[in-house]
């Protein structure tokens, strides 16, 4: 329960009004039973703070009226803080014993604590506390004077600075000088107001800053540097997403600024508040046409035509458009926004908003149909409810809604009628009047879940918005003291990779660790094969790595045969992938050039040579023994183990053979070191993140980086924008690729992509490839090109191989066409018996479990089928 400004004063009496009966049926309807934050302007919050409702507590609000209270509830174990906001502006001249108080708070909640956020200096000179896991801290609006220091170093992970808005140069000065001093934060966000001395942390933070906010400071109009030193300092950014310059009053100064800033910068979001004209839109149009997703303008001046055409333009590009113009009509909004149906559009935001007609605002809800944000601040007339009943019945896909604050009362007791709201099923936050609710709705795990941080990402270029080439890739972190960790010896690297936990990033996750150590006794020469055979439907995390970050591959390759003592790694691509073949070869070529690869590397007797051989494109070959068969020239099929290939390999000599991913994952786990990886994961499960590719019937099929334990969910929703017509649109999953079975939508709501949970529904990890179906697809229809595809590949050595791919597709296309008996369903699992387990690999088990997902999950519909097929019979007789 969060307690707000206006919780302690008599300002706000309008919450209050309704009983805590309405509160909780509110709750209930808009969160569907699983609320996880609250922020509710209340007098009296501590008489709610008990509903079931509100058991999850995610921030805490310290005031000087309450900290008492606060420090009477740190007893409850429950109550772990990592979002803290210190509400000290109204203390005035506060009592000794109330910094006692917050003293003790903070040392009750040192090691939790991730955001704070201070008003008066007082406070920031009294908190004596080392808070290692701090990283935003916004002292944005805090009254800085000659005596306050601020002490970075008793943060020492801060990654986000907000700086203080009021403050002279001198003191600005101070505060700027004191972010440059050892140890330097690598900061990814920062605000504040430049000045001449700002430019220098600006420099010294150009390749880590994601986030930029800047301005201009209260005391002068126009940035006091020389325009030289300003390009000079813009000019080093790379990394940079979001570019806030709303404070910058000087038109000639932003244009600087954004003429100054390189293209390789992946400028997702941009706020601007000029009296701009046609020629600065089309620079942001032109620069930054791609990747631009967020854009936030202010003093539009909608009198020119040229202006309105250009927004119209942009708006047809964004996600999200946020428009801070005073007095706009339904009219234009319909001319800029939405001059015709606008799919692309997720989030609106309008300052000040005219309702001109009912009919303007239904046809604008209307045309922007994937809608998941609407904010109308300051709606110059009310809104009644026929204009909420548009929102309700055509924004289905909202998460947030914003409908005030109004000039008049809004009534919240009809948000209670659960017909209105409950057709907004996605929604996140509601905020409305005087009475603002603001609440985050997630299943039950995904609550729970803690997604992967950008700095803990491996692989930094997996959508290749930067050049893969060595010289970018150094810069990215790779080769970083190669020499280094090669002369710490293999008994250091290999205890890191013990620590992590790394496991295999394929089907059969085998730890990394079990496979070197086995190897650490071999007598050379030995083998590192690198397995890019990749070639199962759905599944392309290996090609993208090839593609955009071949250097963590050679690395990793070096890494690996240093520790196995292997002089040459062969590198196995499919000879589908020739790009990336070319690539990979040109990537080589740059480490020989640059000494990386050869003889006497890291100045230690360690010759080593990378090599790649193309295959043939036969899905069989990736298996390892079949890969080492294709690399003596042989033809590729599996072969029974023992022998392993750790005793009987490629020329009948130790090797050792690992994928794509695991290779390229090496490096940053020894560099970063074992203990970082482990800590990222799931107890009892494989530790560290792995690559999905996430493809079907979602909005935006993408490749991405997440924990291994991540929720199905929020996966789908998070990176490929849900799945099409709403998650209640799902039917079915494949969540491990075409050799893993799949899973119905009613077992989705809930489901971790860890072993264990996947296990629990008859599925596994596999290959990380993701495939949604939607309803309304014919499900058997959909699964019978992965049996073909299964059929077609199996090499026929084993004869319950062969004849069960070849009775999956005959069976499966009978089901199809309703011309099977019941008892066909029955010899399908007496086949699955038969065949799983009893063959020389791992191919026969792959798929059945195609095949069981159907038979399982499905069967109802297959039983239909037969039954719509004997009463057409029986019509024709």
């Amino acid at each position: 329960m969060d307690t707000l400004p206006d919780t302690q004063c008599d300002k706000n009496t309008k919450a209050s009004r309704f009983p805590n009966e309405i509160w909780a049926k509110i709750f209930s309807n808009l969160s569907h039973g699983d609320l996880l934050q609250v922020n509710l302007v209340c007098k009296a919050w501590y008489h709610v703070a008990c509903m079931p409702q509100l058991k999850r507590k995610s921030k805490l609000v310290i005031t000087r009226h309450n900290v008492r209270d606060v420090c009477g509830f740190l007893d409850y174990k429950d109550l772990k803080y990592e979002n803290v906001l210190v509400l000290d502006k109204y203390w005035g001249e506060a009592s000794n014993v109330e910094y006692a108080y917050l003293f003790k708070i903070f040392d009750s909640l040192a090691s939790d604590v991730a955001c704070l956020t201070l008003y008066q200096p007082e406070t920031l000179l009294a908190l004596n506390n080392v808070l290692p896991n701090l990283r935003t801290l916004d002292i944005e609006n805090m009254l800085i004077d000659d005596d306050v220091l601020v002490d970075f170093t008793k943060f020492p992970n801060l990654k986000s600075i907000s700086m203080p808005q009021i403050c002279d140069d001198y003191l600005m000065r101070r505060l700027v000088l004191s972010l440059a001093q050892p140890p330097r934060l690598g900061l990814e966000k920062l605000s504040l107001f430049l000045s001449a001395d700002c430019l220098d942390v600006l420099s010294m933070c150009a390749s880590s800053l994601r986030w930029l906010t800047i301005g201009t400071s209260i005391w002068a109009q126009t940035i006091p540097t020389d325009r030289a030193r300003l390009q000079e300092t813009f000019a080093k950014f790379t990394q940079l997403e979001v570019l806030d310059i709303y404070e910058i009053e000087n038109i000639e100064d932003a244009r600087l600024i954004l003429e100054t800033l390189p293209k390789e910068n992946y400028l997702k979001t941009l706020r601007l508040n000029l009296s701009y004209d046609e020629n600065l839109l089309e620079l942001i149009v032109r620069k930054w046409p791609d990747s631009l997703e967020c854009l936030e303008l202010g003093c539009c001046n909608l009198t020119q035509t040229n202006v309105k055409q250009q927004l119209s333009l942009i708006s047809g590009k964004l996600r999200r458009f946020h428009l801070c113009e005073d007095g706009i009509g339904s009219e234009e909004l319909l001319h800029i926004i939405a001059p015709k149906k606008n799919k692309k559009l997720n989030e609106l935001k309008i300052h000040i908003f005219h309702l001109t007609g009912p009919l303007f605002f239904l046809i604008l809800v209307e045309r922007l149909p994937n809608l998941t944000s609407l904010e109308l601040e300051r709606c110059a007339s009310k809104l009644t409810d026929e204009n909420l009943s548009y929102i309700f019945r055509y924004l289905t896909q909202l998460r947030i809604l914003c409908v005030g604050p109004c000039s008049s009362e809004l009534p919240i007791t009809h948000l209670s009628s659960k017909p209105n709201i409950a057709n907004l099923k996605h929604l996140q936050a509601l905020r409305s009047c005087f009475c603002p609710i603001k609440l985050r709705q997630f299943a039950d795990k995904s609550a729970e879940y803690k997604p992967l941080r950008d700095e803990d990402r491996i692989f930094t270029n997996l959508y290749g918005r930067h050049d893969w080439r060595l010289n970018s890739a150094m810069c990215r972190g790779d080769w970083y003291k190669i020499k280094e960790i090669i002369q710490k010896g293999r008994e250091w690297i290999l205890d890191e990779i013990k620590k992590s936990e790394e496991g295999e990033r394929g089907k059969r996750r085998f730890p990394v660790f079990q496979k070197l150590e086995n190897m650490k006794n071999k007598l050379p020469p030995t083998y590192l094969v690198v397995n890019g055979a990749e070639g199962e439907p759905g599944t392309c995390k290996d090609r993208e790595l090839m593609r955009h970050e071949p250097h963590k591959i050679i690395e990793g390759a070096l890494i690996v045969s240093y520790i196995i003592k292997a002089r040459v790694a062969i590198l196995y691509i499919r000879g589908h992938y020739y790009n990336e073949a070319c690539t990979m070869q040109m990537a080589i070529n740059e480490a020989c050039a640059a000494g990386l690869l050869g003889k006497g590397i890291a100045g230690a007797c360690f010759d080593f040579d990378m090599v790649i051989q193309r295959g043939g494109g036969r899905y069989v070959v990736g298996e390892e023994t079949a890969l080492i068969r294709c690399l003596q020239g042989q033809e590729g099929l599996p072969q029974r183990k023992p022998p392993f290939p750790a005793d009987d390999g490629l020329y009948k000599m130790p090797t050792v053979v690992f994928n794509v991913g695991t290779v390229a994952s090496i490096p940053t786990v020894i560099r970063r070191g074992g203990d970082w990886y482990s800590s990222l994961g799931k107890d009892g499960d494989i530790r560290g993140s792995r690559v999905f590719c996430i493809s079907g019937h979602v909005k935006r099929p993408c490749i991405v980086e997440e924990l291994n334990a991540v929720p199905l969910r929020y996966l789908i929703n998070r990176h490929a924008g849900g799945v099409i017509g709403g998650w209640n649109n799902l039917l079915a999953v494949i969540p491990g690729g075409a050799s893993t079975s799949l899973v119905p939508g009613g077992l989705c709501n809930n489901l971790i992509l860890d072993a264990e949970s996947l296990r629990k529904v008859n599925s596994n990890q596999g290959t990380g490839a993701v495939i949604v179906i939607k309803k309304g697809t014919n499900v058997l229809k959909a699964m019978l090109p992965i049996m073909k595809f299964f059929r077609k590949g199996s090499c026929l050595q084993c004869p319950q191989c062969s004849n069960a791919s070849l009775w999956y597709e005959e069976y499966l296309t009978k089901f199809i066409e309703g011309n099977a008996h019941p008892a066909d369903i029955d010899f399908m699992w007496e086949i699955m018996q038969y065949s799983v387990g009893k063959t020389i690999c791992y191919y026969t088990t792959a798929n059945a479990a195609a095949m069981e997902g159907i038979i399982r999950h499905f069967g109802s519909i297959i039983r239909e089928k037969m039954k719509q097929a004997r009463l057409e019979m029986n019509r024709k007789c």
